[in-house]
């Protein structure tokens, strides 16, 4: 008889049906205790397959990240401290298996071999990946020494990017990537005048054919300016012929410079030098994310790479109204004023130029937002969220910068205006430009004014008298009386500081592009930390509406000095 449905009425009977019931009912018991017996058995053998397979999940995952995170250090990050970031990554997800394998209380010595053995094997695979990149890095480092002879040399080869194929004309449409016929030619030329070749082209000194479609310039220190611009390429000289100052012209132009105008100045500046040693090719112009050259170049020479600087805005402003001091004695006709133009951000109803200045002005407040021109490069997703807070203060003028969605193919390698003095920005930098590190020598820690002249230079065009005014009114931000003008770079500051940390730095490490840098990121974000904060200590940030005032207790207290 089976066991009574529930919620059926209890049946009476006699002795024998009583007792052959209580059998059957110690028997169907029995059964019910050894189904439900199985039945967590079953369940639990369920539960430890399916921790098994989160444990394994987890792993791959882990192996992944690692792998991902390997990746973006040994090649997208040239830094000094990248294995900081793989070991991050590390301990994050073994701390996320360790808990997994507690869980499931499954933990004996054979697991820890066989842990073990997995360590040791990712950590091979990780060294194979890491000489495996290390191998590619020297290909490509060696086929671009030969590219950079070949096309500094041959006038055939830089005839063919322009338009007409003399060299003076338009370049052609990305320039970068066009063929060379002359190629093969030059392959067999140098090979038949190698005495150790066969005919078949085979020998100890067979030259290896020469790259297709190499960069023709190989950089643009491309901003911003007062950012150590011209520090980074005055140690870029040393191995490119560059005529100093701004270079701010369309590609065309500034190919033919680099290669016919400025290779003969260098020729009769250093009669004796030997001009292959001045191999790269590059120029500067820190505005040029502000214009519409960049656009240019991400058509025409797309495999040039941008080198771009950032800098507290706070510092940039006082470092670039005493460098137009120096230069010219005063400032927009006049001296400064706490009530000028540079104080405020020019009203909306005014006109203003490509880096958000009223008229003609070289600089205002407006000009620190360095965020959007760098958002303007297209790098970032640019979600509506993004989009919503790029636009989110000084509307017009932000919405002028960001109306053209595009996408700049042209790598770059972010850097903050303090890293250049150190040794680990010029390994970054000889990885990222392919160059040889020896190439350069260690950066000197030179006051250098934005147009690469020296300053006794710049003012022996003034007189005494102008001198002496410029000295005398040296500009200095942190005094009290510029708390209103710094409480309008405050918030530019702080939100350089959150767009970077919010979407560019994400998209470099995703860098599906693979044209994203950044030097020493660790050391990077410690420095965009600072932008948080008002440099002169005087200002605090009200989280409520992101506004910065001056404390009750400094309202009356004296202000410090803080350097160029």
């Amino acid at each position: 008889m089976g066991v009574p449905l529930r919620n059926s009425p209890p049946r009476r009977s006699g002795r024998n049906r009583s007792n052959r019931s209580s059998s059957n009912n110690k028997s169907t018991t029995s059964s019910a205790n050894i189904t439900k017996a199985s039945g967590r058995k079953e369940s639990l053998q369920l539960t430890l397959i399916g921790m098994a397979i989160c444990a394994v999940i987890m792993f791959s995952k882990t192996s992944t990240i690692n792998k991902k995170y390997k990746r973006l250090n040994d090649f997208y990050f040239y830094a000094s401290d990248n294995t900081s970031i793989t070991a991050t990554a590390t301990r994050s997800s073994s701390r996320s298996i360790g808990n997994d394998t507690t869980t499931t209380n499954t933990a004996s010595t054979d697991g820890n071999n066989s842990n073990n053995n997995v360590q040791n094997e990712r950590e091979q695979n990780e060294h194979t990946q890491n000489e495996h990149t290390q191998n590619e890095y020297e290909i490509k480092l060696n086929e671009l020494e030969l590219w950079r002879q070949i096309r500094n040399e041959k006038v055939s080869i830089y005839n063919e990017w322009f338009l007409n194929k003399k060299g003076d004309d338009k370049l052609c449409p990305d320039a970068d990537s066009l063929h060379s016929s002359t190629t093969k030619s030059l392959t067999t030329s140098n090979n038949n005048n190698n005495n150790n070749t066969t005919e078949e082209g085979e020998g100890i000194g067979l030259l290896p054919p020469p790259p297709k479609n190499g960069p023709i310039l190989d950089f643009v220190v491309a901003g911003f300016p007062k950012c150590s611009t011209t520090g980074v390429v005055s140690n870029l000289m040393h191995i490119t012929p560059y005529s100093g100052g701004d270079v701010c012209t369309p590609p065309d132009s500034t190919v033919y410079y680099a290669y016919k105008n400025w290779v003969k100045a260098e020729k009769k500046k250093n009669p004796n030098q030997d001009i292959t040693l001045k191999f790269l090719r590059g120029t500067k112009c820190p505005k040029i994310l502000e214009t519409g050259y960049i656009s240019e170049y991400s058509k025409k020479l797309p495999k040039t790479r941008l080198l771009v600087g950032i800098r507290h805005p706070v510092l940039w402003f006082q470092s670039f109204y005493n460098m137009q001091m120096s230069n010219r004695g005063h400032i927009g006709g006049g001296s400064y004023k706490n009530t000028s133009m540079f104080d405020d951000l020019p009203p909306a109803t005014k006109q203003r130029n490509s880096w958000g200045c009223a008229n003609f002005g070289l600089f205002c407040v407006a000009r620190s937002k360095f965020y959007l021109p760098l958002a303007s490069l297209g790098k970032t997703p640019m979600s509506q969220k993004e989009i919503d807070f790029l636009l989110s203060n000084d509307y017009k003028n932000d919405k002028n910068i960001l109306k053209t969605k595009q996408y700049i193919k042209n790598p770059i390698l972010l850097y903050e205006q303090q890293q250049p003095s150190t040794d680990y920005f010029w390994n970054d930098v000889s990885k990222y430009l392919y160059i040889n590190r020896t190439s350069l020598p260690h950066m000197n820690d030179v006051d250098y004014t934005s147009n690469s002249q020296n300053k006794s230079t710049i003012n022996s065009s003034l007189t005494k008298s102008e001198i002496k005014k410029s000295q005398y009114r040296k500009f200095n931000i942190c005094i009290k009386e510029r708390d209103p003008l710094r409480k309008h770079l405050m918030p530019i500051s702080y939100n350089i500081y959150y767009w970077l940390m919010e979407y560019f730095i994400p998209a470099s490490k995703l860098n599906e592009n693979n044209d994203i840098y950044i030097s020493n990121l660790s050391k990077f974000i410690e420095l965009i930390e600072t932008y948080q904060y008002d440099p002169c200590n005087r200002l605090i940030r009200n989280d409520t509406d992101g506004s910065y005032y001056v404390p009750s207790e400094l309202l009356e207290s004296a202000a410090t000095n803080i350097s160029n």
